[in-house]
C-alpha cells in the first residue's frame, strides 16, 4: 500500500538507485513571499515528517523539526516580495534517534534502524501570522475532586520587561459557563518558554 501511495518521478543520474536504502534526501524548490506579508510573521510547517529535518532559506539555516511535524519561523530570512530558496534535508531515523537529535543531532544520525515511511510524507506550506507574542501550545490539566483545572501555557515573541495576561473561556453547547483570566506576569517569569496557572471552577 505504502508503494502505491507514491509516484517517484526519478532523475536519469539515481533512477536505478534502490530507494528503500535512502535514509536521507535534500527537498528543495524557490519561493515567492507575498507583498502583503510585510511586518507579518512567516514559518514553514511540514504537517507530517518522518523523521528529522533541518530548513535553509537561500543556505542559511533556520531550524530543525522533529516528528510527526512542526513549524520552524523563516521572518528573518525572508522578505515579502522577494524569491527566496527553500532547503529541507530530511534523515529518516528511529524513534530512539529522534529523541537524541534533540540533545546530539550527529549522534541521531548513528542510530540504525527500519523506517517504512520516510521523508515528508505531508503537505508542506507557508504560514503568515500576525507578528507579536502567540501561544504555541496548551495544555490542560484538570481535577474534579479540588474543582480546579490548570492551564500549562508555551508561549513566543514576548518582551522580557512587558506585563501579560492570558485569558480562557470554558464553553459547553455554545454557552460560555467559565471565564478565566491569569495573573499578571512578565516575558522574564518563563521557565522553558512556558507559564502555569491554576483557577477553582
Amino acid at each position: 500500500m505504502q508503494k502505491d501511495s507514491q509516484t517517484v518521478h526519478a532523475h536519469p543520474s539515481w533512477r536505478s538507485q534502490k530507494l528503500g536504502d535512502v535514509t536521507a534526501a535534500w527537498y528543495e524548490r524557490e519561493i515567492t513571499i507575498p507583498t502583503h506579508w510585510a511586518s507579518r510573521r512567516i514559518s514553514v510547517c511540514i504537517e507530517y515528517l518522518n523523521s528529522y529535518a533541518v530548513v535553509y532559506v537561500d543556505r542559511s539555516r533556520a531550524g530543525e523539526i522533529r516528528f510527526p511535524g512542526g513549524e520552524v519561523d523563516l521572518t528573518s530570512l525572508c522578505h515579502p516580495g522577494g524569491t527566496h530558496g527553500l532547503s529541507l534535508l530530511v534523515v529518516a531515523m528511529p524513534l530512539k534517534g529522534v529523541m537524541l537529535s534533540y540533545t546530539d543531532s550527529s549522534s541521531a544520525r548513528e542510530v540504525k534502524g527500519s523506517v517504512a515511511r520516510r521523508g515528508l510524507c505531508g503537505d508542506v506550506y507557508l504560514v503568515s501570522t500576525p507578528a507579536g507574542p502567540r501561544i504555541t501550545d496548551l495544555k490542560v490539566d484538570t481535577s474534579v475532586r479540588n474543582k480546579q483545572f490548570t492551564l500549562d501555557v508555551a508561549l513566543d515573541g514576548l518582551v522580557a520587561d512587558a506585563q501579560y495576561v492570558f485569558r480562557a473561556r470554558i464553553m459547553k453547547e455554545g454557552c460560555s459557563i467559565k471565564e478565566f483570566t491569569s495573573r499578571a506576569f512578565r516575558g522574564s517569569d518563563l521557565k522553558e518558554g512556558r507559564i502555569a496557572s491554576t483557577a477553582t471552577t
